[in-house]
């Protein structure tokens, strides 16, 4: 359960998901012009376009040390260190939308080229794709209608594949995700067989890239430093509730759960100390009544190791934040980009 005195913990563990599933990203050199650029109407978001989106070159940037602190609005323009800045939208999201799009149109034409007519399928939708929408001035609809939508999941394709049987299916799957994951799941006798995919990267394609999938996994190029610096940020906080600093609350904690009638041998500082104590009534009741002033010494530290985690930082922060402005200026004028938002938007509020 999710405790309101734990918010600081719940930022701190999003900016980590956020560098795990994310584009980590820092771009702004194109080998090309800007996706859109001196195009007419953009075709429909289901038909391969004719000409493949923009590749976006990376670029690497150290951390560096300034004495000019951060001010909440610019940390809510840094990709993954948002939410520290108040701002629930991160602009990584997008960007990451993008790049999935991206990835999905060159894997859609490279199996266009091999002969097959493959349907658009953009990874990473559901969870937070209306929120993302409606950052991109969309519709977003419901939380439930983006999970119906038809990008939202793989069914167009192993639809249409069931009906045409077997051995066409396996050729069109093959061409796909290529030799090495298909006929590794083949020597298992697992996968492929039902032709039902839950979703466009199942069956663990990332380790095994093969076919057009590997061909859209090299359109996802976007590096932010912001990335690298979430991520050592979440390691260096992932130990701090057994601080030194933290000794007195956490013998707190422990008195005041014994004088509510639980009492364990774990401390607070364990991993499945939470989990364990909850598994009562009595011990989440304890949990309730003893958690908040635990939980806001415990934020208390962890926002002080953030500000300064964020100055030390400040001018790679910065800069990815005007990276990050420059990449959504280039999205904002990809006009297929735009046209595949107008049809995913519509398809998520019809299903909402």
């Amino acid at each position: 359960m999710r405790r309101p005195w734990a918010v600081a913990a719940a930022v701190i563990a999003t900016a980590a998901a956020l560098t795990a599933c994310s584009t980590d990203a820092a771009p702004v050199a194109y080998d090309k012009e800007p996706p859109g650029a001196g195009t007419s109407a953009s075709p429909s978001a289901t038909a391969a376009p004719s000409a493949s989106p923009s590749r976006v070159a990376n670029a690497t940037a150290e951390p560096l040390t300034t004495a000019e602190p951060l001010t909440d609005a610019e940390l809510a323009r840094v990709p993954h260190f948002a939410g520290f800045g108040g701002e629930p939208v991160d602009p990584e999201y997008a960007i990451r939308l993008w790049q999935q799009w991206r990835a999905a149109v060159a894997a859609q034409e490279c199996m266009a080229e091999a002969g097959f007519e493959w349907s658009l399928e953009v990874r990473g939708l559901g969870h937070g794709t209306a929120m993302t929408l409606e950052d991109l001035g969309r519709a977003g609809g419901d939380g439930s209608g983006e999970l119906r939508a038809a990008f939202t999941s793989p069914h167009q394709n192993d639809e249409r594949l069931a009906a045409r049987g077997r051995a066409a299916a396996d050729a069109e799957y093959r061409a796909y995700y290529g030799d090495a994951l298909f006929d590794r799941f083949r020597d298992w006798g697992m996968g492929f067989e039902d032709i039902e995919r839950t979703t466009t990267h199942w069956w663990n394609a990332d380790a095994y890239p093969g076919g057009c999938y590997e061909v859209g996994l090299q359109e996802l190029d976007v590096t932010f430093p912001s990335a690298a610096l979430a991520a050592r940020m979440s390691e260096e906080l992932a130990d701090l509730r057994a601080a030194p600093e933290l000794a007195d609350a956490r013998e707190a904690f422990s008195a005041c759960l014994a004088d509510h009638g639980v009492v364990t041998d774990l401390d607070p500082a364990d991993d499945w100390f939470y989990e364990t104590v909850e598994e009562t009534a009595a011990g989440e009741a304890a949990i309730d009544a003893c958690g908040p002033a635990f939980g806001e010494a415990e934020s208390a530290l962890q926002q002080a190791e953030v500000d300064a985690f964020v100055a030390e930082h400040a001018d790679a922060l910065r800069a990815s934040a005007e990276q990050a402005a420059q990449v959504r200026a280039r999205i904002d004028a990809d006009d297929e980009f735009g046209a595949f938002l107008d049809e995913l938007s519509a398809q998520i509020v019809a299903a909402s």
